[in-house]
């Protein structure tokens, strides 16, 4: 998605990806579907090798989106690369991989960043935006408001953060919802949310990551068009039978 809607606004992109797709990427292009208007970049840029890429091209930053347990075999791969590390954009979810990252290229070369709208896979090569909301960016980077800047122009939602560790924690919470334990019961989120249980577990776990976040002075954050300081208010002061026909609704 922000591959595309980056490169769909002029700016140039490669995308790295595993070997087994990158051919069948090639010919049929990528495409990005919001509601019933879809943004199809039909000769995306691809590559399979990052250590040819960044020897060959020019790469101002690097947009790190893969899942937090792939986070060490990039690190691994980048880190064998003979030649200067770019600036790393990290729109992963979870809150450890900056720390990782910073801790093997320096936090001169970690921009903390979030994405709050929800997308779903397709097939590959084709995702589908679900819910808009945007994109958090931690201020204070060289490259914060550049970056900000040209997300904003490819369309997004964007926000400038002070408190990155805010940032991060607070899109945390969101994740939680409706997440580990619709994979761990293979149930739907609306299932969930009307099982009693299974809904006061939900709230616990927010409960908790909450209790975390202020154990570690970590404030909330208003995350981009997601009512994230409203969730934290009614988790913490309201009886959770006031608000669960709302969430069953915002997860369903």
């Amino acid at each position: 998605m922000v591959g595309v809607q980056l490169a769909s606004s002029g700016y140039p992109v490669s995308f790295l990806v595993r070997p087994h797709i990158a051919e069948t990427l090639k010919l049929q292009g990528l495409t990005l579907w919001n509601n019933n208007d879809s943004l199809l970049l039909p000769k995306p840029s691809i590559t399979t090798n990052l250590a040819h890429t960044l020897s060959k091209q020019k790469i101002d930053v690097i947009v790190l989106a893969v899942k937090s347990y792939d986070t060490s075999n990039f690190i691994a791969e980048l880190a064998a690369v003979d030649t200067d590390v770019p600036p790393i954009l990290c729109l992963q979810n979870g809150v450890d991989n900056e720390g990782l990252l910073t801790k093997t290229f320096g936090a001169d070369r970690v921009l903390a960043g979030t994405v709050t709208t929800a997308v779903s896979l397709i097939r590959s090569g084709e995702v589908r935006v679900e819910r808009a909301r945007g994109v958090g960016i931690a201020k204070g980077h060289t490259i914060s408001k550049i970056v900000a800047q040209a997300l904003t122009v490819s369309g997004f939602t964007t926000h400038l953060y002070r408190d990155a560790q805010s940032m991060k924690w607070t899109k945390l919470l969101t994740n939680l919802i409706a997440n580990a334990t619709c994979a761990i019961c293979d149930l739907p989120p609306r299932k969930i949310f009307e099982h009693d249980a299974l809904y006061q577990l939900e709230i616990d776990s927010l409960r908790e990551t909450l209790n975390v976040m202020k154990s570690l002075g970590v404030p909330l954050s208003g995350l981009p068009r997601t009512p994230t300081r409203t969730l934290g208010f009614a988790c913490k002061y309201l009886p959770t039978s006031l608000y669960r026909s709302l969430m069953t609704k915002k997860v369903d």
